[in-house]
């Protein structure tokens, strides 16, 4: 993560090229002996939309709408050189999905009704919000990463102001479709066997957007307020690279991060869902469960750590509430009561042990949309 990125670039799913890429460069640092910091950094940089078509493309866009005056550079280049700690390159399935052979290159749509790649999208793309500055600006390769841009911004995961637009994907079998987008080509510039040839006004339409957005931004200057770039040492270009480099610090930490308590039980992806939609987090100084209270309602809620599975607990009395609050296949209420006695503001009960303990309904949820989408629900007056 680069956790002072100013610009957010997401792509659909790590393609082969990037793969192989990442994968080649991390091989050689490590026969060097290089630190894990310094592979992961260079195999990030190496591996992000990095190939001989697809980069030079988007480096051409950018530059052409002007993106590197509102970061302050040259030229957009720059961003996978010595500005590489202004971007953050992601996907809506950050890890490479494929379909037989074939990259995964289908719809948002075909991401949420599929359980292995809806999966993906809400464990590790949508937590990573939390980890990137309310200021960066986002912009999707294409109108899948920007129909999942558009879903997480209605659900608080971050603003929609922050979402540029889409552009053109920069991928070697999309024919035409730059030229187009940047007005270079038109419709009666095209033959017949383009892949673009249908899609003209789409692409025009999503450039229209684009260079509005970027206008937006420049006149209300929203950039130049970001707070002060993480203190963090430079990562070295793997051509300084030889022999076993000195340990330094990771882009992707920052010195908030390093600093904060060590015993922190509560998994941050879960705490960024109740945190999103206004829940307080009353206690997590406790192992096992932390406690949090509704926004509308103050209800509370014990989220349970340490699990592979996410669990939620709520007062016995709320059976009849939680039953209403699941909407979808991914929650269900279990059929039997959860005991833990650090749930302290939970009535207690005889259960077979020396003494009462505490308990409640529990709740399971199996993704992390789920999960947003019961406590949205449980929480409402």
């Amino acid at each position: 993560m680069n956790r002072g990125a100013r610009l957010v670039i997401v792509g659909i799913t790590p393609g082969p090229n990037q793969i192989k890429a990442a994968y080649k460069t991390a091989q050689r640092l490590l026969r060097a002996g290089a630190s894990d910091d310094i592979v992961l950094a260079e195999a990030k940089r190496e591996g992000s939309f990095g190939s001989t078509t697809m980069r030079p493309k988007l480096v051409q866009m950018l530059d052409e709408l002007s993106f590197q005056h509102l970061l302050g550079l040259r030229s957009c280049a720059s961003l996978w050189e010595e500005s590489f700690n202004l971007l953050h390159a992601t996907s809506v399935v950050p890890h490479a999905a494929f379909r037989g052979s074939k990259p995964f290159a289908g719809s948002f749509s075909d991401v949420l009704e599929s359980d292995a790649l809806r999966r993906g999208f809400e464990e590790h793309f949508v937590p990573s919000f939390a980890s990137l500055s309310r200021t960066a600006l986002y912009v999707a390769l294409g109108p899948t990463p920007l129909a999942a841009l558009d879903w997480c911004a209605e659900r608080r995961h971050l603003d929609a102001d922050q979402i540029m637009g889409a552009l053109a994907h920069p991928s070697t079998n999309g024919g035409s479709q730059v030229d187009v987008y940047l007005g270079k080509k038109v419709l009666e510039d095209l033959t017949e066997r383009d892949p673009v040839i249908n899609r003209v006004r789409d692409l025009q339409a999503q450039a229209r957007r684009m260079r509005e957005a970027v206008e937006r931004v420049r006149t209300g200057a929203p950039m130049p307020t970001l707070a002060p770039m993480p203190t963090t040492d430079p990562v070295p270009s793997s051509a300084a690279i030889s022999g076993t480099p000195s340990p330094t610090r990771s882009i992707r930490t920052s010195p908030a991060a390093e600093t904060a308590p060590a015993a922190d039980y509560v998994d941050p992806g879960r705490r960024a869902v109740f945190e999103r939609i206004g829940f307080r987090c009353v206690n997590d100084k406790v192992k096992k469960v932390a406690l949090f209270a509704g926004r509308a309602s103050e209800r509370e809620v014990y989220l349970v750590n340490g699990r592979s599975g996410i669990i939620v607990v709520v007062h016995p009395n709320m059976l009849d509430r939680a039953k209403a609050a699941v909407r979808e296949p991914a929650s269900t209420v279990k059929p039997k009561l959860f005991h833990n006695d650090d749930m302290r503001t939970f009535p207690d009960r005889d259960n077979g042990g020396k003494r009462p303990v505490r308990y409640g309904r529990a709740v399971a949820c199996q993704t992390l949309g789920a999960l947003e989408d019961f406590l949205i629900s449980f929480d409402a007056a």
